[in-house]
């Protein structure tokens, strides 16, 4: 995969690549897989949005925590 980054952003990168004695390419790969997440995560909680805004009333708190064995 290629992308097209401006110079300055190269420059920013490459810089906290070095401070970090990581790898460019390993930060790249690491803010994609957050944001990939993070995207996820929206979608997820829109969907329980429309499902509360469709009538759905979820789960009691108790249950919930039943459910995460806490």
């Amino acid at each position: 995969m290629n992308i097209n980054i401006t110079k300055e952003t190269e420059v920013a990168l490459s810089n906290i690549a070095k401070e970090q004695n990581k790898t460019v390419d390993y930060l790249v790969e690491e803010a994609i897989l957050n944001f990939l997440e993070d995207f996820e995560d929206i979608e997820d909680a829109l969907k329980g949005q429309k499902d509360r805004l469709a009538g759905d009333k979820g789960i009691k708190a108790s249950e919930f925590y039943k459910q995460l064995g806490i």
